[in-house]
């Protein structure tokens, strides 16, 4: 034996300072959702994760519910797809960021990914490369105005209008449902 550490080098003191500053972080990113969030969205999602896992299909009163997860560059420009979904049935988180995105995906599993429009090429490239990590199994959609910015996208949407969005959004996750019932 060496006698190196197998960790990486790094003494006891030091990890237990960088787990400190990560869980400062966490607190920080909370608290700062918090203010941006209205009062009925002040629920952390953890508090869901627990109950969530236990559902095998997510039954909702004899339907399966599709789980979504809509990125986006802020909480305005997700709000009207989550509320077309959410009036569908459908369960909807949004995130902002890698780290609230990689938080929700070790607490759910999502059925879809939907990246949203105004989310830059580079950026929309590196969330893809993530959610095959993050988020095993789940499919990912593009939203675009032109083009398609990932070319790993399982799925890629105009963006028309949000209503419209929103149905072709919805018929994806019913066409999810029916294959996982089936």
């Amino acid at each position: 034996d060496s006698g190196a550490d197998r960790s990486g080098g790094a003494s006891p003191e030091v990890k237990d300072e960088e787990n400190r500053r990560k869980q400062e972080v966490a607190q920080h990113s909370l608290s700062v959702l918090q203010v941006n969030r209205p009062a009925t969205l002040q629920v952390r999602l953890p508090a869901f994760a627990g109950y969530a896992r236990k559902l095998a299909l997510r039954p909702c009163h004899h339907r399966w519910v599709a789980y979504a997860l809509i990125i986006a560059c802020g909480e305005f420009a997700a709000d009207a797809i989550k509320q077309a979904l959410e009036q569908r049935g459908h369960f909807v988180i949004s995130a902002t960021d890698f780290t609230q995105v990689r938080e929700y995906c070790n607490d759910l599993r999502f059925d879809l990914v939907i990246i949203g429009e105004a989310i830059p090429a580079k950026v929309k490239k590196a969330l893809a490369l993530q959610l095959r990590e993050y988020c095993p199994g789940s499919l990912v959609l593009d939203v675009c105005s032109l083009h398609a910015s990932i070319a790993e996208a399982d799925y890629v949407l105009k963006s028309d209008s949000n209503e419209a969005l929103s149905q072709s959004i919805h018929n994806i996750l019913l066409e999810r449902g029916k294959r996982r019932l089936g």
